[in-house]
């Protein structure tokens, strides 16, 4: 015989399961003159647990909360990598994080020379594209691939 509750196979006479604790249905003998019920009726088992999900699995992080985080303190600050740090990728996000700011003082450099002026913006405007499109794809791929 197994638990009606959650199937797992009893012990025979065993009044309780093993597993999930539920107070186990007890038969009764045939209707007769000397049958009468016993005690408050049997209280319903409790719902079946759910299972909590495996260890390891993947953190889903929404696509457009890392497209945003990206653009924005990007687009006011100047600091790109966050979107990478919120999915998770800390060394990736890093990285970009550290690599503009060194990419901003070659310009810094540059500036010296007036060519800074223009290629100032051109790598603000192409660190803003290249790492928001990286951020969202990657939280695309996490979300569809567990990656």
């Amino acid at each position: 015989m197994n638990c009606p509750y959650c199937g797992t196979p009893l012990v025979e006479g065993a009044r309780f399961c093993g597993s999930c604790g539920s107070e186990l249905p007890q038969e009764t003998p045939p209707a007769g003159p000397q049958a009468r019920p016993s005690g408050p009726p049997p209280r319903p088992g409790p719902p079946p647990r759910q299972t909590p999900p495996p260890q390891g699995a993947p953190d889903i992080k929404d696509p457009n909360t890392a497209l945003l985080l990206e653009l924005l303190p990007g687009l006011f600050m100047g600091t790109f990598g966050i979107g990478h740090l919120y999915l998770g990728r800390v060394g990736r996000g890093l990285l970009i994080m550290f690599g503009y700011w060194f990419v901003l003082f070659i310009n810094a450099i540059l500036f010296m020379f007036v060519i800074g002026i223009c290629t100032l913006p051109l790598c603000h405007l192409g660190m803003l594209a290249l790492s928001a499109i990286w951020a969202y794809n990657d939280a695309k791929a996490i979300a569809e691939y567990g990656q």
